[in-house]
């Protein structure tokens, strides 16, 4: 039987609670066992005081004097019993053998004697086996009070050789100790084995070896006992659990379908975005574009003429085709911002997307009075979808130009674009964009409001309501944060922040 864990902590417990009680099961024994060996001593005395009266008392009937001789001779005699005898005649003491400090002992026989009164009493203090005992036994009784009035006899026994068959006796009790804990050790740990250390194996067994289609696993122990109420307790656990296993799983596959849902919903929402920003573009380069198509009409009729020289044909094919780039790459930059997203995460530089948006607006605003300012710094590289980030600074650059506009009391406004290295210690961990507007603001009551879904401070046929919450989620994906400051009439800063792409140093 291999002891470990549970078997020897019992074990241990066992003899522990075992060696204790034994020990003091047996230290009471030995304290009862002297006590009765003083008795035997006391009844003992007793009867030999009755043995010395009957002597004492013919000779004092034949007219003699009892003597210290004839108090010797009586100790002399006495073969089973170690003692001093001290007889009082009433007026005087004689004692054999003679203590000179035996003032106790003599008080105690006057008084004996004064008072007519058997009295048992010890003499002294010391360690006897378990516990302290006396050092003497004295015991005296009146005698003699038919012939002599007063009298008295004590004797005085020394309890060193009753402390001592106790001592000799000791080995015998030590084994019987050994014994006994031997046997109810054995017999108390295979109990316990049996009715707790295995079943508490069994239960263990099961719950290592329990499938989901076991239906009653925990089976096989004694029925009405602890045990069995476990078992029944374990298995309607089980029961339970697989239950709510089923149940989790519903909820589970339920959340998965609905996460699945609100990610289609999240794409569209961020493309319905897009459209309504390429949307109001291309209103913008539509008008635009007509400008330079109708240069190029004017040099393709002036091509047509045969009286111009060579040298006007190159210079008027070179002006239209230079036209002609301008409005490919107007539209060239309108349709890949159009197409799907998210894209996947790729290395850019936040300047160039800065200057593209800047052409764009530049084709957009011409007509207006809003100027564009733009701060920048060198290495200011990214890693992430470049055309989800060039949607959220798309969507906060309309922001600022609606703003602009709204203000009735102004002739245009300015929009100031900054990208800068945000400083975090001793590192550049984050690039900061902020885009400030001189517009109308925002008031305090719309603060809260800015990013929730469908809402906006515009008129519904120009925002959605989408922006701002398509962009918060989209730098939330690049693991940065955006937010908004503004007070009403003073204008509004949008702050973006996004981990910078760290550069290795070789």
């Amino acid at each position: 039987m291999k002891f470990s864990g549970l078997k020897a902590s019992i074990a241990a417990t066992l003899v522990m609670l075992l060696s204790v009680a034994l020990v003091l099961g047996n230290i009471v024994t030995v304290v009862f066992w002297q006590k009765s060996l003083v008795h035997a001593e006391i009844a003992k005395a007793l009867a030999m005081i009755g043995v010395i009266e009957e002597l004492f008392e013919t000779e004092i009937k034949s007219g003699k004097t009892v003597s210290s001789e004839d108090l010797k001779r009586v100790v002399e005699k006495s073969e089973n019993l170690e003692f001093s005898v001290l007889y009082y005649n009433g007026s005087k003491t004689l004692q054999y053998p003679v203590d000179r400090e035996s003032n106790t002992f003599e008080q105690t026989v006057r008084n004996s004697g004064l008072n007519q009164q058997e009295i048992v009493t010890v003499k002294g203090t010391r360690w006897a086996v378990v516990s302290f005992g006396g050092k003497a036994l004295l015991v005296a009784r009146p005698v003699l009070a038919d012939v002599q009035k007063n009298s008295a006899l004590g004797l005085r026994i020394e309890l060193e050789p009753v402390y001592q068959v106790v001592k000799n006796n000791l080995k015998v009790l030590l084994v019987y100790l050994l014994v006994n804990a031997i046997i109810l050790f054995v017999i108390g740990l295979f109990r316990m084995f049996s009715l707790v250390v295995k079943p508490i194996e069994r239960l263990a067994s099961v719950s290592e070896s329990y499938q989901v289609s076991d239906s009653l696993a925990f089976t096989g122990v004694e029925v009405g006992s602890e045990f069995s109420q476990l078992s029944m307790a374990l298995n309607s656990m089980l029961l339970k659990i697989e239950l709510d296993r089923k149940q989790l799983k519903k909820t589970v596959d339920s959340l998965e379908e609905a996460n699945k849902e609100l990610v289609r919903t999240q794409k569209e929402m961020v493309e319905a975005e897009k459209l309504a920003a390429v949307g109001r573009l291309s209103a913008g380069l539509a008008h635009e574009i007509g400008n330079p198509l109708g240069i190029i009409q004017g040099y393709v009729e002036l091509l047509q003429h045969a009286d111009i020289s060579a040298e006007d044909k190159r210079q008027f094919a070179g002006r239209a085709l230079s036209e002609l780039d301008r409005i490919n790459r107007l539209i060239r930059q309108l349709l890949d911002f159009a197409r799907a997203t998210p894209q996947p995460f790729e290395e850019f530089s936040l300047n160039s997307v800065v200057l593209e948006l800047q052409e764009m607006f530049a084709t957009q605003y011409s007509q207006s009075k809003i100027e564009f300012l733009i701060e920048m710094e060198d290495d200011c590289v990214v890693e992430g979808d470049r055309d989800g980030i060039k949607q959220v600074l798309l969507n906060c650059l309309l922001n600022a130009a609606d703003s602009i506009d709204l203000c009735t009391h102004k002739q245009g406004g300015k929009i100031h674009i900054s990208v800068t290295l945000a400083e975090d210690g001793e590192t550049t961990k984050n690039i900061l964009i902020r885009i400030e507007d001189s517009g109308v603001g925002i008031r305090d009551d719309q603060q809260a409001l800015l990013f929730e879904p469908f809402y906006s401070t515009k008129d519904s046929q120009k925002g959605t309501g989408l922006g701002l919450s398509v962009s918060h989620s989209i730098i939330e994906r690049h693991g940065g944060k955006m937010w908004i400051e503004g007070k009403e009439g003073k204008g509004a800063a949008v702050s973006i922040e996004i981990p910078r792409k760290q550069t290795v140093e070789v």
